[in-house]
C-alpha cells in the first residue's frame, strides 16, 4: 500500500474501520438475537405468509433501527470532513497569501539593497 497516497491511505482506513464496527455490530446481533429468531414457540403454529411477516418485522426492526444509526453516524462524519476540508482550503489559500506577501517583502528589500549598494561603495571610496 506504499503508493497509496496519505488522503488515500487515510480514506482506506477509514473505510475499513467503518466495515470493521459493521461487522462487529452483525456479529453481536447474530449472536445476541440469532438463537431466538430459529426457536418456535409452541403458539407460533404453522408458519403462514402472515406469521412470517410478522416474525421478519419483528426480527428486522432492530437491524433496521442499527443501520439507521450507522447511517447517521456517517452522514455525520461525512459532514465534519466536508467541513475540515474546506477550513484546510481556507488555512492553505491564507498561507499561499502570506507566503506571497514575504516573498514580495523579501524582493523589495534586496532590491532596495542593491540599489543602495553603489553608494555605499562610493562613499566609502
Amino acid at each position: 500500500m506504499s503508493w497509496l497516497q496519505s488522503r488515500e491511505r487515510a480514506q482506506v482506513d477509514l473505510a475499513v474501520e467503518i466495515f470493521s464496527q459493521v461487522e462487529d455490530e452483525i456479529r453481536d446481533f447474530v449472536r445476541r438475537d440469532g438463537p431466538a429468531a430459529w426457536r418456535r414457540s409452541p403458539d407460533d403454529g404453522e408458519l403462514t405468509p402472515r406469521t412470517v411477516a410478522a416474525l421478519l418485522q419483528r426480527e428486522s426492526a432492530d437491524a433496521v433501527a442499527e443501520i439507521e444509526q450507522a447511517l447517521t453516524h456517517l452522514h455525520s462524519l461525512r459532514e465534519r470532513l466536508e467541513s475540515e476540508a474546506g477550513r484546510l482550503q481556507q488555512e492553505i489559500v491564507d498561507y499561499l497569501m502570506m507566503n506571497h506577501g514575504a516573498t514580495q517583502a523579501l524582493r523589495s528589500s534586496t532590491e532596495q539593497l542593491l540599489a543602495s549598494k553603489p553608494e555605499r561603495d562610493s562613499a566609502a571610496a
